[in-house]
């Protein structure tokens, strides 16, 4: 009790000094009440806190494939669609004509095989009958010629209207599919964003027109950036908790799924990513959250918050007024970790040893 009440009194002491020197200049003495602080040991439970803002795990901008005019929007902007759903919908008339086109084209190839065919079996049978008259010596030479060359020309067409055929199907698929581009469905389960066309607008393909912003938010990304200094406790698969104080009660129990490799050169930072999941579609893209990663806990020397003057705000060095026979020299010391008012005392204190604090 009586060193601490020495204490008090060096603080009265010190910071009245300290005003009338800054001054040079008598005046009144400027009485601030301080205290002083036992340093021993706490412990303290390593803890990142990363701010952190929530993104959407994919999100596309959905274009035209075709050059078409946008006939319908059935979906607004903020609506949950799901996968294959119209999100909007292109004049068709041009490709239903397309496709009708191509149809006829593939019967009439169709029909220009089955001609083909009939031509090739006729032209078969009588290129066999001569074959036979031939080994017998029993027909001119010039007209088993002509016979072989007409058997030789049908089985050619054959191979022609069969190709045809195939460029017909072809064609009817090509038109099939550019028919489907005219509904431009969700590529997944997702909200619509942004909306950048109206009923009516012609769509373009060169360059291509833009139509909406689509985002899947059944999981979402949660995205913060911890500092080097703290990247050796987080690590990707450790345990964390995601903190969206505006929407949710509770923090959401998850996992660290990636960290950059790369240190942005600015913040010394690296983005750390956490998947979570979003079942009831409580939480939105670009909503702000944090992300709380704890380690083991440990055993170490600490001092008050209150007791540290740091000229770096924020960083890990500063100094601390020790207490020896009544006088109060200044320390140099480190901090780590934080536990609500204390800091660990990293280096540049002892167990035991009084420090003004207040």
């Amino acid at each position: 009790m009586k060193r601490l009440f020495c204490a008090f009194f060096f603080g009265f002491v010190l910071l009245s000094g300290c005003a009338k020197q800054a001054t040079g200049e008598k005046q009144a003495d400027i009485v601030r009440p301080v205290g002083a602080y036992k340093v021993v040991m706490r412990e303290f439970v390593p803890t990142v806190e990363i701010s952190a803002s929530i993104l959407a795990s994919k999100q596309v901008t959905l274009m035209a494939k075709l050059p078409a005019e946008v006939k319908k929007l059935p979906v607004v902007e903020g609506q949950f669609v799901r996968k294959g759903e119209p999100l909007v919908i292109l004049d068709d008339k041009d490709y239903e004509l397309a496709m009708k086109q191509a149809l006829a084209q593939r019967e009439a190839a169709k029909a220009g095989l089955k001609a083909a065919e009939v031509a090739f079996e006729n032209a078969s049978s009588t290129f066999k009958r001569f074959s036979s008259l031939k080994e017998k010596e029993a027909v001119p030479d010039n007209d088993y010629e002509k016979v072989e060359t007409g058997y030789k020309a049908a089985m050619a067409q054959l191979e022609v209207a069969r190709a045809q055929v195939k460029l017909a199907e072809v064609g009817v698929e090509a038109a099939r599919t550019n028919l489907e581009y005219t509904v431009v469905r969700a590529p997944f389960d997702g909200v619509v964003g942004t909306i950048l066309v109206n009923q009516g607008d012609r769509i373009q393909v060169m360059p291509p027109t833009p139509l909406l912003l689509f985002a899947q938010i059944s999981e979402l990304k949660v995205v913060g950036a911890v500092v080097d200094r703290e990247l050796g406790l987080v690590k990707e698969g450790i345990a964390c908790e995601v903190f969206v104080d505006q929407v949710l009660d509770a923090p959401i129990q998850a996992k660290v799924d990636r960290i950059d490799p790369i240190l942005d050169p600015k913040t010394r930072a690296a983005n750390v990513h956490v998947l979570i999941q979003n079942p009831d579609m409580k939480l939105r893209p670009f909503m702000s959250a944090r992300i709380r990663v704890k380690g083991e806990p440990k055993k170490a020397l600490s001092v008050p918050d209150d007791a540290i003057i740091r000229p770096d705000l924020g960083g890990s060095k500063g100094f601390v007024f020790v207490i020896r026979d009544g006088v109060a020299k200044r320390q140099e010391i480190e901090t780590g970790l934080r536990n609500g008012p204390y800091f660990e005392v990293v280096s540049g204190l002892q167990e035991g040893v009084l420090i003004v604090r207040g």
